[in-house]
């Protein structure tokens, strides 16, 4: 895409010419001066396949990420609930128009509740709208971007997410592998102090004898004589 101005131009005229509208909009400079950013749209539904067509010609698609979502179990329990408000509402009812004699206090009561029991149904009724809304409209997000405006690891989007994983995953082994290197260096080094030290302390136990010490300090328990064999005499 040559122009980030053009072709955000160019794609507003198709969304609005399929009956969508644009929502929301983001656009960036990098320090090279190269624009781009994000238009989302709102789209019938029944004319995203063409309206997608449409943008595709814009330039070349990189990357692509297509979801649905089922709202027909958050429509129901709307509905379920607003029923059961509404029965609600009606025993309330039940009791002002019966024959019991009610203070004037809990008459009043009973108006607010049945008013907010009402009030309750027709707003979950009014949220089941606003999602049966929705459902006829799809939620569109295009990235447009001039060539150099964002890193080429992050143009593919989708499409190049894998690629970039696999990178980020050799770094870490890289990363890993120097790690390790790191710490046999370190035992070496460790190794070569701790011998010098050790030679040292060997040879000063030679000089002062004490092994001879040590045992002169501690001694162990008597050695058994050994019985002398008689010679044997050759005939």
């Amino acid at each position: 895409m040559p122009s980030f101005a053009e072709a955000r131009d160019r794609a507003i005229t198709i969304v609005e010419g399929s009956g969508g509208g644009i929502a929301k909009e983001l656009a960036l400079t990098n320090p090279k001066g190269k624009k781009h950013g994000d238009l989302q749209f709102r789209v019938p539904s029944d004319n995203l396949e063409a309206t997608l067509k449409g943008l595709r010609e814009l330039g070349k698609v990189v990357g692509e990420n297509l979801s649905t979502t089922d709202h027909s179990t958050e429509i129901a329990e709307y509905e379920l609930q607003s029923k059961r408000w509404k029965e609600h509402a009606q025993r309330l009812d039940s009791l002002l128009t019966s024959k019991r004699n009610l203070r004037g206090s809990d008459i009043l009561f009973l108006q607010d509740r049945v008013f907010r029991a009402n009030l309750s149904a027709d707003e979950l009724l009014l949220q089941r709208d606003r999602v049966l809304k929705g459902g006829t409209q799809a939620s569109l997000v295009l990235t447009l971007y001039e060539p150099l405006a964002i890193p080429e690891a992050q143009q593919g989007g989708f499409a190049k997410q894998l690629d970039a994983n696999w990178k980020a995953a050799g770094k870490s082994a890289v990363t890993g592998t120097m790690e390790s290197l790191v710490w046999v260096t370190r035992r070496l080094i460790d190794l070569l102090f701790w011998i010098p030290v050790l030679l040292i302390v060997r040879h000063f136990w030679k000089k002062h004898d004490w092994t001879t010490k040590v045992k002169a300090a501690f001694p162990g328990p008597p050695e058994a004589a050994k019985a002398a064999s008689p010679p044997s005499e050759l005939p």
